[in-house]
């Protein structure tokens, strides 16, 4: 039978495996889940000395203080879990800044997508969870204390949770990076990562960056009154062209449509470009473009929209272009719109589609851009056009996809998106799934950009089809570059001459690596209109 000092030190040893378990597991890719990891928590051995040293002065357990321990732990395991799994599934750091705000609108698009049944479940599970782990880490923090009433227990934890500190200082120094290796990353830096960012970004700092002019102004007159699209793709990456699940048949496709092209008389230059955003955050991806500075973060958007830098849209708009811009999945006011003064905004409701929904954003990109044609392309002596489409489509769940509609004629018409083939699929809760979704969602986009040009683009149109975004990190995988195909189009050779330079290979399926961030990218473009 055991005694009571080897017991209390199983059940110790016990609580702390447990504890341990619970600040350094990883995320089971591509899932919600989690898998064991490996290391040593430093954050659990500064515990166990903090309370090996409480037990030393006082015999019993104050109530404050194993509360204090209990948050905690409970706060570095919740932690732990939103930093892996962000890092994972969407393939960039947490951000409480950045992300919490557009929590509410995750919610809202999700719950839009599920039965009231589904959400009261989901609504519960997500109360509950919170809670058991709340006692249980309670629970585990009263049994260790417990132990350490055990004065050779307590000690003898205390001085392996001194030594392994020691060790884990120790790493830093020179020669010493292999016993860095037996920890775990620490969960505290991202809770005062989180907390220095966002003391940053409320105290402010200069917008010198965004009021400037860009660097280069573009000489429109050079275009001499050619329509310019810039068409942004919906989480349309690098890893389209890479992953084995999806290239050869991405690949296919793009030099197919790129035939099609040529043979219409399109001439079509591609290359890879850093996004300034990874996962989401498209508007970050548009800004940088259209105003030619990097706009990484939320607050770098808002100094943005504070200032009164030019973007694309001015500059044409001041050279007599009508500017447009086609946002089919803006469903509520938007204010930022003012920033660029575009000279129209056709969000959801403007557009008209009384077709089946697909998905979240429910208007087929096809649709939107005949729709455009039939209202703004056709019109009698109108001025030139510089219009921006952020596509919806392809956007995280990636599914449904709208059929392809092969007769433009009809692509106006919502009877054409009914069908078997428009019925409804999603890949909410079908991790593994998504990168099939994905595939048919990028080779729907190449399918819309190839058809747009061949039967709806004016003639000496001048279009760039990029990506937004890489898609998230369960499809894009781990650790994935942050890179997104661009494309110029045009039928006058000469104009893309500037593009060849820059690294542009021709070809619509890209290759290479990356030739600049969206900012270099801006003012390329700019250089090219010259």
């Amino acid at each position: 039978m055991l005694t009571g000092t080897v017991a209390r030190l199983l059940i110790a040893v016990t609580l702390c495996a447990g504890f341990n378990a619970a600040l350094t597991f990883q995320n089971d890719w591509p899932t919600l889940w989690v898998a064991p990891g490996a290391g040593l928590s430093v954050e659990l051995l500064v515990v166990v000395v903090l309370l090996a040293l409480y037990r030393e002065r006082r015999p019993a357990t104050d109530r404050l203080f194993a509360w204090s321990l209990t948050a905690f732990l409970f706060l570095l395991i919740v932690g732990r879990y939103f930093a892996v799994t962000a890092h994972a599934l969407f393939g960039r750091s947490i951000n409480l800044y950045f992300d919490l705000p557009r929590l509410p609108d995750v919610i809202a698009m999700t719950a839009g997508a599920h039965s009231g049944h589904e959400i009261l479940v989901f609504a519960a599970v997500a109360l509950a969870v919170p809670a058991a782990l709340l006692l249980l880490v309670r629970w585990g923090v009263w049994g260790l204390a417990r132990c350490f009433a055990d004065v050779p227990v307590r000690r003898l934890f205390a001085g392996l949770a001194v030594a392994g500190s020691a060790a884990f200082a120790a790493a830093s120094l020179p020669g010493m990076a292999a016993v860095g290796k037996g920890f775990a990353r620490p969960v505290s830096p991202v809770y005062a990562h989180q907390v220095a960012f966002a003391a940053d970004a409320l105290l402010g700092r200069e917008a010198a960056t965004f009021a400037a002019r860009p660097v280069v102004e573009p000489d429109i007159a050079a275009l001499k009154g050619s329509d310019v699209f810039v068409l942004f793709l919906e989480s349309y990456g690098e890893v389209a062209y890479r992953l084995p699940e999806m290239a050869a048949s991405v690949r296919a496709r793009a030099d197919q449509a790129g035939r099609a092209l040529r043979a219409a008389g399109w001439h079509v230059v591609s290359g890879y470009f850093t996004s300034p955003t990874f996962g989401g955050g498209s508007w970050l991806a548009h800004s940088s473009f259209l105003s030619g500075v990097v706009v990484s973060h939320n607050r770098d958007y808002q100094l943005l929209l504070s200032s009164r830098r030019e973007t694309f849209v001015r500059s044409f708009a001041q050279a007599g272009y009508r500017t447009v811009a086609l946002m089919p999945g803006l469903k509520l006011a938007w204010p930022e719109g003012q920033f660029y003064g575009y000279d129209k905004i056709y969000d959801a409701a403007a557009m008209g589609y009384a077709g089946p929904a697909f998905g979240w954003w429910r208007i087929p990109d096809q649709f939107t851009l005949d729709r455009f044609a039939e209202r703004e392309m056709r019109a009698p002596d109108r001025k030139p056009l510089f219009v921006v489409f952020p596509t919806v489509m392809s956007h995280m769940p990636f599914a449904p996809v709208p059929p392809y509609v092969a007769d433009w004629s009809r692509a106006a018409d919502p009877k054409a998106y009914a069908g078997p083939e428009a019925a409804p699929e999603s890949t909410l809760g079908d991790w593994k799934g998504a990168r099939g979704a994905y595939r048919r969602a990028v080779l729907y986009d190449i399918a819309l950009v190839q058809g747009f040009l061949t039967e709806k683009a004016p003639k000496t149109a001048l279009v760039m089809a990029l990506g937004d975004h890489q898609p998230p990190g369960i499809v894009s995988g781990p650790d994935a570059p942050w890179l997104v195909p661009v494309h110029v189009f045009s039928r006058d050779e000469s104009r893309l001459a500037a593009f060849r330079k820059l690294g542009f290979r021709d070809g619509f399926a890209p290759s290479g690596g990356t030739l600049g961030d969206f900012a270099l990218l801006h003012r390329k473009f700019a250089e090219a209109l010259k």
